[in-house]
């Protein structure tokens, strides 16, 4: 064994507060880089077998994506955080040795060979911590699939555990070159610290150069006490930096889970409101509107006969989506315009109570909002545009020889909008079934080329529908190439939402969690060497005449000054984040109805209050030991005996 290898290994000896502070942060990052990766590729393959099953072969895709884009984003997350905290931990154990590393510059040490000496306590540290943190990341993976089947019940989905032999050597590897480049980023300074400045102690740790002003406000408010706090706070930046990045990354990671959980579970309770009684849905589409299989004839024979199946409430109509911009490249959410074609007997019957001619343009000028208690109500989008004529581009499907699907813009059309409807009635048939087409611009016409037939179903007898409604089309409808039709259950869609909705919730949650652990141990690990590092300090200011209670007061005041600082830059960029996570769920969910932004006024006094009695409560348990040993051994030596 190499000299620097047995001096870090004599380190992590003599040191054994630090070296278990950075082998709890190793093991802990280790598990939750495994935990992340096994967690979501079990999260990715149950949303791929409920969503195909329910929606059909490959829909299931784009959630199976979103677990995986979850789960890298929460490992790279936890990959930051992870070398912020062992890197601190490194950091704080080479300036305790920044005495012995300008005796052996000043007898001819090089800077690799120091540099060596920190990179050798990380690969000590990792032969230990690697194991142990997959295992336990194992064991984390198993409990949050655990707690996740708990919450995702009454489906008849269950998330399986599996260990995969890639993401046993890729989280392996990933977590070796981790811990190794922790330790480097304080090596590599520590290594550049001259000789004579290392053995006077004053290395990359050292105090700043000019003299702290005095913090008077801070004097007159808190006394002499408060004065050395805020002094040794500006003194020491550097040991404080990664305390405040730890407490900022958990505010931040807290506020965006809750921020995901009110959101997403206000959408569920208005999108449950918004379906009513809705029980099933039937839906056809084609690439080929102009030549489908589905016309408005055969359409209308179709729902006639779903009507005489015993207490079946149907509604039918057809769309197609059309644009008002001329390019693709221009194209949003705005330019987008719905045609739809009502069946004859519900046209006629809208036409009555809005008092509009037969052939009117209808404009849906209603939408839904809802507020952060789930309450939905309706107000108008579109005013103004009664009398407008409007050019509109249909959104095609263009499919190629090879199968691949592409949109493109078709021939212009002009619509002249003749009424609107400004309030959807209570009836909650035709609520639900205009419903569908709220918060966007959807007019109705008397007739349309759709590429998409939607029938809509209140029905008791669920089980016994579906198998009439499937003799129906089977009598009346042959698809062609490229069309689909689609049988589902509103009431299993819903409990699959619903499970969806829990399971990203969950995630979120249970990692957030174990993340704001990791830095919880950066803090800790942070306060308590402080406190062992200033151990000479105490002892001056106790011979001088400070007495306990004045020493608690200014450790008291230290915490509370750092966890402000903390909470200056935490705070905004949790509500930052919480406001970036609603634009995520406004993105997807917002074609429903629109939801409003839910500050999380509650969830950011609980994270003041916490950090405030956290960081406290580390503080006076790390001052414990300021109360033992002898004062003028502390000062001799430097160190609490």
């Amino acid at each position: 064994m190499s000299l620097t290898a047995k001096l870090a290994l004599q380190q992590l000896k003599n040191n054994r507060r630090s070296t278990i502070w950075s082998l709890f942060g190793i093991i802990l990052s280790v598990a939750m880089l495994t935990a992340v990766g096994g967690y979501g590729m079990g999260g990715a393959a149950i949303l791929n077998d409920m969503l195909t099953n329910l929606y059909g072969e490959g829909t299931g895709a784009n959630y199976e994506h979103a677990s995986h884009v979850f789960s890298a984003l929460i490992g790279g997350i936890v990959v930051i955080t992870a070398i912020i905290v062992i890197s601190n931990a490194f950091r704080v154990s080479a300036s305790e040795r920044t005495h012995q590393f300008g005796v052996m510059k000043s007898v001819g040490a090089t800077k690799k060979q120091i540099r060596s000496t920190v990179m050798y306590e990380g690969i000590f540290l990792s032969i230990i911590g690697l194991p142990l943190g997959f295992v336990t990341g194992l064991l984390f993976q198993w409990l949050a699939i655990m707690i996740t089947n708990i919450i995702m019940g009454g489906i008849n989905y269950t998330m399986g555990f599996s260990v995969s032999p890639i993401l046993i050597i890729s989280m392996m590897v990933l977590s070796f070159c981790m811990v190794l480049l922790s330790a480097w980023l304080p090596a590599a300074k520590a290594a550049k610290i001259p000789a004579i400045s290392a053995i006077r102690g004053i290395g990359e740790v050292k105090l700043r150069k000019e003299k702290p002003k005095k913090s008077r406000f801070i004097g007159k408010i808190f006394g002499f006490e408060g004065q050395l706090a805020a002094k040794q706070l500006k003194r020491s930046r550097r040991n404080f930096r990664a305390t405040v990045i730890s407490i900022s990354v958990c505010i931040v990671l807290v506020l965006a889970s809750v921020s995901i959980n009110s959101h997403m579970f206000a959408f569920l309770d208005g999108r449950l409101e918004q379906l009513g009684d809705m029980r099933y849905s039937i839906f056809f589409s084609t690439a080929n509107p102009d030549a489908a299989a589905l016309t408005v004839e055969i359409a209308e024979n179709i729902t006639h006969k779903l009507k005489e199946f015993p207490g079946a409430e149907v509604d039918a109509h057809g769309s197609m989506l059309y644009s008002l911009a001329p390019e693709l490249s221009v194209m949003s959410r705005e330019d987008l315009v719905s045609l739809v074609v009502l069946e004859q007997e519900m046209y006629n019957r809208l036409i009555n109570e809005i008092g509009a001619a037969y052939g009117s343009n209808i404009l849906i000028n209603v939408a839904h909002e809802i507020d952060s208690e789930g309450n939905m109500s309706q107000y108008n989008p579109y005013n103004g545009m009664v009398g407008q004529t409007l050019s509109l581009y249909p959104v095609e499907t263009i499919i190629d020889e090879g199968g691949n699907v592409s949109p493109a813009l078709g021939k212009v059309s002009e619509v002249e909008i003749t009424a609107q409807i400004t309030e959807l009635p209570d009836d909650s048939f035709i609520k639900t079934a205009y419903a569908m087409f709220t918060n966007t611009k959807a007019i109705i016409v008397p007739e349309l080329n759709f590429d998409g037939y939607s029938w809509i179903i209140f029905v008791d007898d669920i089980t016994g529908f579906e198998t009439y409604a499937q003799s129906v089309f089977d009598e009346h409808l042959t698809l062609r190439e490229n069309e689909t039709l689609h049988f589902m259950d509103i009431a299993e869609e819903l409990i699959i939402t619903t499970a969806v909705i829990n399971f990203f919730s969950t995630f979120i949650s249970i990692f957030s969690i174990m993340l704001a652990l990791l830095g919880l141990t950066n803090v800790i690990s942070t306060i308590t060497t402080n406190i062992q590092l200033r151990a000479k300090e105490f002892a001056v200011l106790s011979s001088v005449g400070m007495t306990k209670g004045g020493m608690r007061r200014m450790l008291a005041l230290e915490s509370l000054l750092g966890s402000i600082r903390a909470l200056i830059f935490g705070l905004p960029l949790g509500i930052f984040m919480a406001w970036l996570v609603y634009q995520g769920i406004i993105g997807v969910f917002g074609q429903f109805f629109n939801l409003p932004f839910i500050m999380p006024w509650r969830a950011s006094a609980v994270c003041a209050f916490g950090v405030l009695a956290v960081t406290f409560a580390i503080m006076r348990f790390a001052a414990v030991s300021l109360n033992k040993g002898s004062i003028i051994e502390t000062i001799r030596s430097g160190r609490i005996n």
